[in-house]
């Protein structure tokens, strides 16, 4: 089995309509998944809705609003408090949509994290880096 879920609706390649639910981006790396997001919907042919919040108790409804819409997918980017959105999140993949994050916890019904590496990632940089300068430099990685 995928998962608990049914599997997701699987549509033709360009045909893909999927909504990227996010906060209004007021950092860099929030506006760089939003242009990344675009750049590879516009590459492959796919629509993209683009549905920002405010408040994230806004989200259950903004998902219920995706899936009425007909997407295929909803791409979740930079939410507070997963487990709050669990039931939202089960009802979508329950209509046949996936549901994917860029930089969220993973909660049941959630199929993949794109940054899930991240903090390996960085320990491992901050590792070569560090014994690249033979670990002299005076500075503090948090």
């Amino acid at each position: 089995a995928f998962d608990n879920f049914p599997r997701p609706t699987i549509v033709e390649d360009g045909k893909l309509t999927f909504a990227y639910i996010h906060n209004i981006p007021t950092a860099e790396s929030q506006s760089r998944s939003l242009a990344q997001a675009k750049i590879e919907a516009r590459e492959r042919g796919w629509e993209m809705i683009d549905i920002e919040f405010q408040d994230d108790s806004q989200i259950n409804d903004l998902i219920a609003n995706a899936v009425n819409q007909g997407v295929d997918a909803i791409l979740l980017g930079n939410m507070q408090n997963m487990e709050a959105k669990i039931n939202a999140i089960a009802e979508a993949r329950e209509a046949g949509v996936g549901i994917y994050n860029n930089d969220n916890m993973i909660v049941d019904g959630v199929i993949s994290n794109v940054t899930m590496p991240n903090g390996g990632s960085a320990m491992d940089l901050i590792y070569t880096i560090g014994e690249i300068i033979n670990w002299t430099a005076k500075v503090c990685i948090i």
